[in-house]
């Protein structure tokens, strides 16, 4: 697992320091990287702390027309729960995340989301600078319907049966 950044919501709330040895594995490779290299990668939104882990684009799996992060949410989540770093009773899917591909025929970078993480634009613009995406390559962020949180879910559902009361 290539976990490397993990960081609180705030610059006030500590540092959590099982999140910090999922990322320590890595400093090694991270020092030798160029800071300005874009990544694709995987993120959370647990607790109001955004953990991502990413992958140099070039260093980045081929996946059809795409450069992807190598490893999946449950596998990342499980890792996370190993080191304590999340509860271990709450699965991956119960929490707001999402992921950036990249791709190859158009050259851009594309953020996929939960709509808990999308209606913060400030959180949008973090994972950006977090994966060193360029603004110019990078297309407006989408929701997908592989990133739906519980809350998500619930509020879809309650607004499709307010629609559907109102229908006489």
């Amino acid at each position: 697992m290539k976990s490397r950044k993990t960081q609180p919501a705030t610059a006030n709330e500590a540092a959590n320091p099982m999140l910090d040895s999922v990322a320590a594995p890595n400093k090694c490779i991270q020092a030798k990287r160029t800071l300005t290299e874009p990544e694709v990668g995987i993120f959370f939104l647990y607790d109001g702390r955004l953990i991502i882990d990413g992958t140099p684009l070039s260093e980045a799996e081929a996946y059809g027309s795409f450069k992807v992060y190598d490893a999946g949410h449950p596998s990342f989540w499980r890792t996370l729960q190993r080191t304590g770093a999340v509860p271990s009773d709450v699965e991956y899917d119960e929490v707001p995340r999402g992921r950036v591909n990249y791709n190859t025929k158009d050259r851009k970078f594309y953020v996929f989301a939960d709509a808990c993480i999308m209606k913060d634009p400030q959180m949008i613009d973090r994972i950006k600078r977090e994966l060193n995406l360029p603004l110019a390559d990078t297309a407006p962020p989408k929701l997908d319907s592989h990133y739906r949180c519980p809350g998500c879910i619930k509020t879809e559902k309650q607004r499709e049966q307010e629609e559907a009361d109102w229908d006489f």
